[in-house]
């Protein structure tokens, strides 16, 4: 009885969830000649080869509460070109040229400098990036400062961006 009573809950819990809502995207790629998709999926975080485009909050999908700003559901987009995603860190393979704020795509609070978006280029050739840091396979050849594109401050010699070479 108690181990039927297991199964039971367990199967309701999994249909809770929701599981992966997937729509065709009608334009196709033009790198790859197919038809690309979108993925919306309970939790926050994406697959590789996606990234979160926004984030939203669907008790009916993904149980749970709505209540004081919770997110329980991401919106992946498929890796391609340039892209901006919720969050500052890019896929592997990828940088940062700049940062931003939105509340309504990825939540959180846009106060005070806050940046909870990046927008991410893939690394080829040479690229100048928010941080000081370059992927592996590039060095830098110069830094810079940019508030507009990076976010932070710029006086006292501050510095948060690179001109990555590969190497």
């Amino acid at each position: 009885m108690l181990k039927k009573l297991s199964l039971v809950l367990v199967v309701v819990g999994l249909a809770a969830c929701g599981g992966v809502q997937e729509e065709k995207d009608t334009a196709a790629t033009e790198e790859l000649g197919s038809t690309e998709s979108t993925l919306t999926i309970c939790g926050t975080t994406c697959p590789g080869g996606y990234y979160p485009a926004s984030y939203s909050c669907s008790v009916s999908s993904c149980g749970g509460s709505c209540g004081f700003g919770a997110l329980n559901q991401v919106n992946c987009q498929p890796t391609s070109g340039a892209f901006t995603q919720c969050g500052t860190s890019c896929p592997a393979g990828w940088h940062a040229t700049s940062y931003s704020c939105s509340v309504s795509s990825c939540g959180g609070s846009c106060g005070f400098g806050a940046l909870n978006q990046a927008t991410c280029q893939l690394n080829s050739g040479t690229f100048t990036q928010c941080g000081t840091s370059c992927p592996a396979g590039w060095f830098a050849t110069s830094y810079s400062c940019s508030v507009s594109s990076c976010g932070g401050s710029c006086g006292f010699g501050a510095l948060n961006q690179a001109t990555c070479v590969p190497g």
